[in-house]
């Protein structure tokens, strides 16, 4: 597996990230033995990076790595994301940090690679 230094970080992160949402539903959907495999075959392919969300499957995603992560050797960098509400952005840093706080529990860790905005803010585009 290819990996590239992740920006200034000093992190050397696969070329391949595996994704905890919707679309392929991996680690939504299956019991706990199918998505453990799906981690390892992961890992074992050489992908260090395990990218989720809180929306994703209303956290179970999340919830899942959080129960399997311990299962994983050679452990694998994490994001996840936090979806701001445009309507209520009169505690943008509570939001956040809520967010954040409650992705960390259900991922049983104290940090993660990287925390990214999934939406855009500003005027919807493309009717979305």
């Amino acid at each position: 597996m290819e990996h590239r230094r992740f920006g200034r970080t000093g992190l050397a992160i696969s070329s391949f990230a595996l994704g905890g949402g919707i679309v392929g539903g991996i680690l939504i959907h299956p019991a706990d033995e199918v998505r453990l495999q799906a981690l390892q075959r992961v890992v074992a392919a050489g992908g260090n990076w395990i990218d989720t969300a809180a929306d994703y499957g209303g956290g179970e995603s999340e919830k899942a790595i959080g129960r399997l992560l311990p299962e994983l050797t050679p452990r694998p960098q994490l994001s996840t994301k936090v979806r701001l509400d445009t309507t209520t952005l009169d505690d943008l840093e509570g939001t956040i940090r809520r967010s954040l706080e409650t992705s960390l529990t259900r991922l049983g860790l104290d940090r993660v690679a990287l925390f990214q905005l999934h939406n855009p803010l500003g005027d919807a585009t493309g009717g979305g």
